[in-house]
């Protein structure tokens, strides 16, 4: 019995050492290399240096906004899990809490068009004509139903009443 033990925890401790080697890597590639949508857009667009830069600073600045924004809706919704947990609910602040809500989703689909109009200005009249090309292949936005992020597929943003309230 104790033969067919260390025989269960070789194969094991095989398996488990070269699963690693069969395993792509993640994030972005050697220096100069990005991955995913933005690097095919910049590599088509054959992208300056200079504006590389610029549109890497564009690209900080709006995720700044966009954190204090996500930070907002989280308080927002656990606001809303704390009130629908009470004895006695108020609906009016539910429904104020809601329209808040949906008033910095609104502030950030204008900032990614306000940061994709930036960008498109940087450009020079070839990469605007072969931009217009690529964003009719992703508009603005889109993510359907379903996305998928990290392997997983998720709808929305796991809040239990979120159907109810958003």
């Amino acid at each position: 019995m104790k033969a067919l033990q260390k025989i269960i925890l070789a194969v094991a401790l095989v398996f488990a050492s070269t699963v690693g080697t069969f395993a792509q890597p993640v994030g972005p590639g050697p220096k100069g290399q990005a991955m995913g949508m933005q690097g095919m857009f910049i590599q088509k667009l054959n992208l300056t240096q200079d504006q590389l830069d610029k549109i890497a600073k564009l690209r900080t600045e709006m995720q700044k906004k966009m954190v204090d924004l996500r930070a907002q809706l989280q308080k927002n919704r656990l606001a809303i899990k704390e009130e629908m947990l009470k004895d006695k609910i108020d609906e009016a602040k539910i429904k104020s809490i809601v329209k808040e809500n949906s008033d910095i989703q609104a502030k950030m689909k204008m900032l990614r068009v306000e940061n994709r109009f930036k960008i498109y200005n940087l450009l020079d009249d070839s990469q605007k004509k072969i931009a217009k090309q690529m964003w009719e292949t992703m508009p603005l936005g889109k993510r359907g139903k379903y996305f998928h992020r990290g392997g997983r597929r998720f709808h929305g943003r796991g809040f239990p009443h979120r159907g109810m309230l958003q």
